[in-house]
């Protein structure tokens, strides 16, 4: 109900609209003075104040202006009985609603209370729009912030998996050019987010077939639709075999193996359609196991040599003993004994090679002792100075400070260095340069600090098709030689725990390095 407040000095006029605004269905509040139709208002809060202008206790302005300050919604009708253009002007200044005399007629006077009701109305349905728009815009906002809060949840939790997995991930658009690449991506290409992005994958080995295009949209193509029977180990090698392989020299020179899978996804953002590239660096998995066939191919060999050497060992024996006693009985001037001495040296050399067969079948166990490894390299240097000057090659090394010192064989740790050395000098005949480099790596393969002594040469390098076989007996690239000097250099650092590896520079010339474990660190135990 409606609530009008009427203040007035006159009680006929106060009965007056009382009677006629109750009967139209409005509570009516009356005051007689100024100061208690304040209170009244105060209190009350009515939808409409009558207020007259000129009240025993104060003036009617002066209670409009205070009237003003409580609601300015409300609206006031200001009533007088000396109307006058100039208070009618003033009151419609202080925020009157409207002017009426006390001599209007009561229809007048009812308009003019229903359009101001009507109006407070209108202010007050307003007012509640407004506070349920209000309302239901901080819900609004409420539900938007959970919302946002939620998908940056759920893209944090997304790119902390991406990040998280040990795989690579590269995501591309349709030409293959890099949109995204995750924290293993980057470690296995060795490069900066900002050498990945906008690179093509083709620049590391990857390639995208036509095959692919046409497949099916499935997350993980291979194992979508492809049928692995058989145990664990069976299906291991059937996924190996899935896979792609890709081919890549990273910037420090080292070839790397990777093993890849791509994918079409339904949709990327930014770019529509796309691909997701899944690899790995096989690079250590196919170290390790080349580097177990050639063990497995090495012990069966061993078994063959050690009794074939034996074999000759014995008859051999007995040609020199026989040799030695008709060296002793024959004149000095028989021409025979010249030639029985060539038998004898024959045999000696025949012997001594019988010997390195069985060295190389039955090598020693290394004698262990803290060692520094620059002491070896300069003894090596100053041995070789000479044939180096006459060869006109320079050598030159690079040793990194407060190097630490490894658990290794002296003689062994210098044989290794030799080799590799003369190995280097071998390979340049117009003369050339020989750096030797000696620091403390991180080894990926040993996982594992390393000490790493690299021998670099500005020869032709190894040809291609026979880096993989250096390590192996027999096998050789000079047009003279055994082939076992790097097997057996790749023995004694398997014996040490350590590992050597062989490529050949982006710069030109070869490269050969040999890695042994900083003590205490955690790395295989030494072989033997």
């Amino acid at each position: 109900m409606p609530c009008v407040l009427v203040i007035d000095d006159n009680p006929q006029l106060l009965d007056l609209y009382r009677e006629v605004l109750g009967n139209r269905g409005h509570e009516v509040l009356t005051a007689d003075r100024g100061h208690t139709g304040l209170q009244l208002a105060r209190e009350k809060r009515p939808d409409c104040i009558m207020l007259d202008i000129m009240m025993s206790d104060m003036d009617g302005i002066d209670a409009l202006e205070e009237l003003s300050t409580l609601d300015t919604t409300v609206p006031i009708i200001i009533i007088t009985g000396f109307p006058s253009t100039e208070n009618a002007i003033e009151a419609l200044k202080r925020g009157a609603f409207d002017f009426l005399t006390k001599g209007c007629t009561i229809e007048e006077m009812v308009a003019t209370t229903e359009r101001a009701l009507e109006r407070r109305q209108l202010h007050l349905e307003n007012r509640e729009l407004l506070r349920r728009l209000r309302d239901a815009n901080a819900n609004l906002e409420r539900q938007v912030n959970e919302a946002t809060a939620q998908i940056r949840e759920l893209a944090d939790f997304n790119q902390s998996i991406l990040e998280g997995i040990d795989a690579g991930l590269l995501a591309t658009d349709k030409n293959g050019k890099i949109l995204f690449a995750n924290t293993a991506a980057r470690r296995s290409l060795h490069l900066t987010t900002d050498r990945l992005i906008g690179a093509s994958i083709e620049t590391f080995g990857f390639h995208i077939e036509p095959s692919t295009v046409a497949n099916e949209r499935v997350n993980t193509p291979h194992l979508a639709r492809s049928d692995y029977r058989g145990n664990l180990s069976s299906v291991e090698r059937q996924l190996e075999r899935s896979q792609r392989r890709a081919s890549y020299r990273a910037d420090d020179g080292v070839q790397h193996t990777f093993g890849y899978s791509i994918s079409v996804p339904d949709h990327i953002p930014s770019v529509g359609s796309g691909y997701i590239l899944l690899f790995r660096d096989l690079t250590e998995m196919e170290e390790l196991r080349n580097q177990m066939q050639r063990l497995q191919k090495l012990e069966a060999l061993n078994i063959v040599i050690a009794g074939v050497a034996h074999e000759i060992k014995n008859p051999l024996a007995g040609i020199k003993g026989v040799a030695s006693v008709l060296v002793e009985t024959l004149e000095d001037d028989d021409p025979r004994k010249d030639y029985v001495g060539r038998i004898l040296d024959e045999t000696r050399r025949v012997t001594k090679l019988v010997d390195d067969f069985f060295s190389f079948s039955r090598p020693s166990s290394p004698k262990l002792e803290l060692l520094d490894i620059s002491d070896a390299i300069h003894r090596v240097v100053r041995l070789l100075s000479d044939n180096a000057k006459k060869r006109r090659v320079t050598i030159d090394t690079v040793i990194a400070d407060d190097l630490p010192k490894i658990k290794a064989d002296r003689d062994q740790m210098q044989q290794v260095v030799l080799n590799l050395v003369m190995n280097a000098i071998d390979a340049m005949e117009q003369g050339g340069r020989v750096d030797i480099t000696v620091k403390v790596v991180d080894y990926r393969v040993l996982g594992a600090p390393c000490v790493r002594v690299m021998v670099h040469d500005s020869g032709p390098g190894f040809p291609e098709n026979a880096r993989h076989r250096l390590f192996d007996p027999f096998f050789t690239t000079k047009a003279s030689g055994t082939g076992l000097g790097l097997h057996i250099c790749q023995n004694i650092a398997l014996r040490h725990g350590g590992r050597m590896e062989a490529m050949n520079h982006p710069d030109g010339g070869a490269v050969v390095s040999l890695f042994i474990p900083v003590p205490g660190s955690k790395n295989p135990a030494p072989n033997g």
